[in-house]
């Protein structure tokens, strides 16, 4: 996500906060968006598995971003080409690492 879809992303989500009483969900892999809304959002996740008949949840709420690679096994799953598979999980690590 840019930096200024992730700045409104957020604006966004922190302002819905306000109006109660409602409950806000937000689904995403996105550590820095995940991190920017560390003050008003509690971070839950599900786990998930690949099959061969395509993606499994458990759907039981763990506390704590999500920390698989879904997205990386799927390619994998589907025959994507090993350099793309690399490429995808180098990006990952930095991303991890900032």
């Amino acid at each position: 996500m840019t930096g200024l879809l992730l700045g409104i992303t957020a604006l966004v989500l922190t302002g819905v906060m306000g109006l109660a009483p409602h409950v806000v969900m937000v689904a995403t892999h996105d550590g820095e968006l995940v991190a920017m809304l560390g003050d008003s959002y509690a971070p839950f996740h599900f786990r998930e598995t690949v099959a061969e008949d395509g993606l499994r949840f458990d759907y039981l709420r763990r506390e704590g971003p999500a920390s698989t690679r879904t997205a990386i096994a799927l390619l994998e799953a589907t025959g994507a080409p090993s350099e793309v598979i690399a490429a995808a999980r180098a990006r990952a690590d930095e991303l991890d690492n900032r």
